[in-house]
């Protein structure tokens, strides 16, 4: 057994350790926009407005689909609460956070066994990249994959390591009710828990654990229905259906190993793997039973990944029963909870072989190193294109009224623009066209906001080159079928909108298009501005020439008012 110590080798381990995660997280939080997506607007402005029409416990506590969704409920809540609206940036960046503490599990067990930080690199490896980049950038799926693994782990360690047993239960009861109220996959916390009551021979605590978990099973899904689309679940589907069902399981473990949505043979042969190493390292250790106090870091990390294991099948019999084609258990939101069945089949392996200890660390870091050296190359794009696309479909809503990232574009529509009329939701702070607005606070408008650093041009002058229909005395409508909020803007004239604290910009296109020289139009240009996305208040107007990277503000004179909503 190798102790800790201060060596060399164990400092630049634990700064390694540092610096993987400070590049994690730094980078993928760098990512996080603040733009809803798909069960994003269900699960958090929709439900944020019948909460406000309705405050009541069983919105919180009711099933979206098969899951039970009140800790992220909550958490909407609670940032609507500390900052007068829903931040998916502040949600995701709290669950970002859950995934370092996630590893401060596996921390804590070799913590147990005495074991050099370095043992713990290949598992910061395997985790610690933008394979589940979709997990990690989307709220909604952050918070249904990472807390139910997170409140796991600890429920067990909590299990194990207690120093009585009403604080194990207690404590252990705790987190795998909020793992239950997390996500789906949160019901299960209770069954490994259960399972380490019974190996300690705690017979009363095992068979009350169990029965309450029976009866938790029937109150999650209690008035649930069956989806039309879905098959009927049957013990003769199953019969009928295992081959896909044992594929697509097996495919789910193994998934961090494929590049792609396609279930390979490199995929399905690391889940029977990973699956080996359960169940032959499972007997090892039963075979002894009862278990040993020298055994519990042994038995808490089993469990772990039998856990993770429970969470493939599940996976696997729902993507067939749903008619979905086993190739979405390969989906990138999924992996998280791979490369944590990777990473403890990894650790269990380092418990277990004692003699052979150093050669699987030495397997675990070129493995791990290659793994996420690969990830960052492959998936970084991917990252940058999802961002892109993120931010492109809020410009695209904003001005054209439409690309919402949602598979009911009307639906998405009224509600974003309910959330947005209740100051439920703020257009990202990160997108090109907000910090071009800061820079135009500090560089174009004076400290004073008066007009002396600008040119002026009389009322005259703007008819003549803006045309007569730019400036009505209310809300306008504008068309634009060509700007992304994600790129640079290009030369032309932009509108601007501005209030003491607030500045709006606003691409604008020619009302008579003469090619590709924006500015040899001269009949005007055509601007038009949604009212729901606007504080109310009156306006000052000024247009925005950009040209060869340099910036002209023109002040008109005129102002708008943007009406309140009844």
């Amino acid at each position: 057994m190798i102790l800790m110590n201060f060596s060399t080798l164990n400092r630049l381990s634990v700064l390694l350790l540092v610096a993987t995660v400070a590049l994690f997280v730094g980078l993928m939080g760098s990512y996080i926009l603040n733009v809803p997506r798909d069960d994003d607007f269900p699960c958090f402005y929709l439900f944020a407005q019948q909460f406000k029409a309705n405050a009541s416990l069983d919105l919180i506590f009711e099933s979206y689909s098969d899951h039970r969704i009140a800790l992220v409920r909550i958490l909407v809540l609670l940032s609507e609460y500390l900052f007068g609206s829903i931040q998916l940036q502040w949600l995701g960046y709290l669950g970002l956070l859950m995934i370092p503490a996630t590893l401060w599990i596996f921390v804590s067990f070799f913590r147990r066994e005495n074991l050099a930080p370095v043992y713990l690199l290949p598992i910061f490896f395997w985790i610690l990249q933008p394979q589940y980049h979709e997990t990690v950038t989307w709220a909604q799926s952050l918070f249904c994959q990472v807390p139910s693994v997170l409140l796991t782990g600890w429920a067990v360690y909590a299990a194990l390591y207690q120093p009585t047993i009403t604080r194990k239960a207690g404590t252990s009861g705790l987190l795998c009710t909020i793992a239950t109220l997390s996500y789906g996959s949160g019901l299960f916390a209770w069954l490994p828990v259960g399972l380490i009551w019974l190996l300690e021979r705690r017979w009363k605590l095992a068979i009350t654990w169990f029965l309450l978990t029976g009866l938790l099973f029937v109150i999650y899904f209690q008035g649930h229905k069956r989806a039309e689309y879905l098959h009927p679940l049957s013990l003769a589907f199953l019969a009928d259906n295992y081959p896909y069902v044992i594929k697509g399981f097996f495919a789910f473990v193994g998934a961090f190993v494929s590049g792609s949505l396609n279930v390979t043979k490199w995929s399905v042969l690391v889940g029977i793997s990973i699956t080996s190493v359960f169940l032959i390292s499972a007997w090892r250790l039963f075979t002894k039973w009862p278990v040993r106090q020298s055994e519990k870091p042994l038995l808490g990390l089993l469990t772990l990944l039998g856990y993770i294991l429970m969470i493939g099948f599940v996976t696997a019999v729902g993507r067939v029963y749903g008619k979905d084609g086993i190739w979405t258990v390969m989906v990138g939101r999924y992996r998280f909870f791979t490369v944590c069945a990777i990473s403890l089949a990894y650790a269990i392996q380092v418990l277990l072989s004692s003699r052979y200890r150093r050669a699987v660390l030495g397997i675990g870091l070129v493995w791990g190193l290659a793994f996420n050296v690969w990830s960052y190359i492959s998936y970084l794009p991917e990252l940058n294109a999802n961002y892109k696309n993120s931010a492109t479909s809020i410009a695209n809503w904003q001005y054209n009224h439409s690309g919402l990232l949602y598979w009911n574009q009307a639906e998405g529509d009224s509600i974003l623009t309910q959330s947005i009329r209740h100051s439920e939701y703020d257009f990202p702070k990160n997108l090109y066209h907000v910090k071009l607005i800061n820079s135009l606070q500090h560089s174009i408008f004076p400290a004073n906001t008066g007009d002396t650093n600008s040119m002026h041009i009389d009322q005259q002058t703007i008819v003549r080159q803006f045309g007569t229909t730019m400036f009505p005395e209310d809300v306008f409508t504008f068309r634009n079928q060509t700007f992304a909020a994600s790129q640079q803007y290009e030369n032309g004239f932009y509108l601007v909108l501005k209030q003491n604290k607030n500045t709006f910009l606003i691409p604008t296109t020619p009302l008579t298009d003469f090619g590709q020289n924006l500015f040899a139009a001269k009949s005007g240009f055509s601007a038009t501005v949604r009212s729901p996305l606007y504080k109310p208040g009156v306006y000052r107007v000024y247009m925005l020439q950009i040209s060869s990277g340099q910036r002209k503000l023109i002040p008109t004179g005129r102002s708008i008012t943007i009406r309140s909503f009844s």
